[in-house]
C-alpha cells in the first residue's frame, strides 16, 4: 500500500472497493483477503473503451442518445443503457478574450469512453460502464467562436462603441443642405442656401471632379450638450473645449494648402487658400480646431469683403451680409464638404431663427 492517501471508489454491486493511489505504479485491488497487487497493462487500459457498435443508435430528436425516461438509471447503468445528455456551450463574447479561460458554467457532455486511471470515475471492472463525469469546459477556442450571444441585462449603444449620437455622414451630401437641419439641442435658423460649387469648363470638371475619388465631409460635432457645428465666434476666439477630436490631424495626405469655397445667395463664388500645415518645427497637418479658425477667418474675410456691395437682381435681401445684417458671429460652421480636387465648400447655419 503506498504511503499517499488513497481514492476510494465503491463498485456498483457493493462486493469489493478499489483503492487507487495517483502517484504509485500498482494498484491494490479486491475486496477483504482477495486483495491483490497488480500492475496496468495496454489491456487493462482498454477494457472501458466502448466499441462503437455498442452504442444505441442516434436519435433521430436529439441527434445523440436515445432519451430513456427510466425512473432508476442504475438498471440502465448496469444493462449498458446509458441516456446521453449533450449540452451545448458554444458561445461568443465579442469583448472578451477567452481562450484559455475556463467557464464555470459550461461542461462536457456525460457519454461513455474512456476514464483515465488518473480522474475520478475510473473502474478497472470490464462489466461496467466508465461515464466521463462534468468537468468545466476549459477552453473557448476558435470552434466556439460561431453565434453571438448577448445578454438582455447588457445595455447596446445603438450607436456603437466609437461613433457620437448623430448621423453619419456621407462622401457626397445633398447639393441643397437648407432641406437639412443639423442636429442642436438649441433652435436655430436655417442653413445657407449654396449651389454646390463646379468648375467651369466640363474639361475642368472631368479633370478635378469626376476623375477624383472625392473624400467624406468634415464634420464639426460638439458636445455637453451634443450638436452639429461649431460657433463662427468660438472658432474665432479659440474656444475648443466642446470640439470633438479637436487634436485630429486633417489633410495628412495632402498638399500644403486647399481653397475654401463659399457660394454665398446673391453674391459671386467666392474662395481662398488656407494651409494644411502648422508651422511647428517640424511642421506638421492642422488640427481639426486649427482648421475650423481657419474656416472662421475666411467666412470673417469674406462678409468684410462683401459688406455694402449690392446683390445680384436675383438676390435676397434677407442674405445680405455685413454689420446690422448677417456678420460673422451668427453664424455656425457645420461642415466642409470635398466639391472638388483641391476645394472644400463650407456649409453654414445661422445661430438663430430668422425674425
Amino acid at each position: 500500500m503506498s504511503e499517499r492517501e488513497p481514492y476510494f471508489y465503491p463498485h456498483y454491486d457493493d462486493s469489493s472497493l478499489l483503492f487507487m493511489s495517483p502517484q504509485s505504479d500498482s494498484f491494490p485491488v479486491g475486496g477483504g483477503q482477495d486483495a491483490q497487487q497488480w500492475s496496468p497493462s495496454i489491456d487493462d487500459w482498454e477494457l472501458d473503451v466502448i466499441p462503437p457498435s455498442d452504442l444505441p443508435a442516434p436519435s433521430p430528436i436529439f441527434g445523440e442518445q436515445p432519451y430513456d425516461d427510466d425512473a432508476f438509471p442504475f438498471n440502465n447503468i448496469m444493462h449498458n443503457h446509458i441516456p446521453s445528455i449533450n449540452i451545448d456551450t458554444t458561445v461568443h463574447l465579442p469583448h472578451l478574450n477567452t481562450r484559455g479561460l475556463s467557464s464555470p458554467n459550461s461542461t462536457t457532455p456525460l457519454t461513455p469512453g474512456f476514464v483515465s486511471p488518473s480522474q475520478p470515475g475510473y473502474s478497472s471492472s470490464p462489466s461496467l460502464l466508465a461515464v466521463t463525469p462534468p468537468t468545466p469546459a476549459m477552453n473557448l477556442g476558435h470552434t466556439h467562436d460561431t453565434f453571438p450571444v448577448f445578454s438582455p441585462s447588457t445595455p447596446v449603444s445603438p450607436y456603437g462603441s466609437q461613433h457620437p449620437p448623430w448621423p453619419i455622414p456621407k462622401p457626397n451630401p445633398s447639393p441643397e443642405p437648407e432641406h437639412f437641419l443639423p442636429l442642436s439641442q438649441f433652435q436655430r435658423g436655417p442653413m445657407v442656401p449654396q449651389k454646390r460649387y463646379k468648375p467651369h469648363t466640363s474639361s475642368d470638371r472631368r479633370r478635378y471632379v469626376d476623375e477624383v475619388n472625392l473624400e467624406p465631409s468634415i464634420h464639426f460635432y460638439m458636445q455637453k450638450p451634443d450638436e452639429e457645428g461649431i460657433p463662427l465666434k468660438d472658432a474665432m476666439h479659440g474656444r475648443f473645449a466642446r470640439l470633438v477630436s479637436r487634436d485630429e490631424p486633417m489633410f495628412q495626405e495632402r498638399g500644403p494648402s486647399i481653397s475654401v469655397r463659399i457660394n454665398w445667395p446673391g453674391y459671386q463664388p467666392w474662395s481662398r487658400q488656407i494651409p494644411t500645415r502648422d508651422f511647428r518645427n517640424p511642421p506638421g497637418p492642422i488640427t481639426r480646431a486649427k482648421l475650423a479658425k481657419n474656416v472662421a477667418k475666411s467666412v470673417a474675410r469674406f462678409i468684410q469683403e462683401h459688406k455694402g456691395r449690392q446683390m445680384e437682381e436675383d438676390g435676397e435681401a434677407a442674405w445680405l451680409v455685413g454689420p446690422g445684417k448677417i456678420d460673422v458671429f451668427d453664424l455656425v460652421l457645420v461642415r466642409l464638404d470635398h466639391v472638388s480636387k483641391g476645394s472644400w465648400q463650407a456649409q453654414l447655419q445661422l445661430v438663430r431663427p430668422r425674425p
